[in-house]
């Protein structure tokens, strides 16, 4: 058994420690120290890039080409923007795009009936997309084959 001597002063010291902790200062956190914002470094202009392809640069005559091209801003190509398409036709009024689609999914997609046109003679395509009151523009092409 403990003695009552013991007892006192193992209260006291329980006590002297826990007057100690509850006493003790609380640590102040360090004050932030207040750093200049990095001046802004310029950026390089905007690089825009037309792509423009077909399915088959040289389509049997009865096939259906598909047209497809997007425009890209800074290796990001941009959507919900439109792709106009125009290529030599007898049927379509002068200065009227053959194909004006919005870009979706990445690409704007157009098909042109090889049969209209005759074996051996390229077809020219030239594709515009408006972006930001711009104006971009790519080409491509086939050539009919029998």
């Amino acid at each position: 058994m403990i003695s009552v001597r013991r007892r006192a002063f193992l209260f006291w010291l329980a006590a002297c420690i826990l007057l100690a902790a509850c006493s003790a200062p609380s640590a102040v956190p360090p004050t932030p120290t207040i750093q200049a914002a990095p001046s802004p470094s310029p950026t390089p202009a905007d690089q825009f890039l037309v792509t423009v392809w077909v399915d088959d640069p040289t389509p049997p005559r009865d096939a259906t080409v598909i047209l497809i091209g997007n425009l890209s801003k800074n290796g990001y190509i941009l959507g919900h923007n439109m792709m106009r398409a125009t290529w030599p036709d007898k049927d379509q009024p002068r200065g009227m795009p053959n194909c004006y689609v919005m870009v979706n999914y990445q690409r704007g997609v157009c098909t042109i009936k090889a049969s209209k046109y005759p074996v051996g003679e390229f077809v020219p395509i030239q594709v515009t997309f408006e972006y930001e009151g711009q104006t971009f523009r790519g080409e491509s092409g086939f050539t009919p084959r029998d």
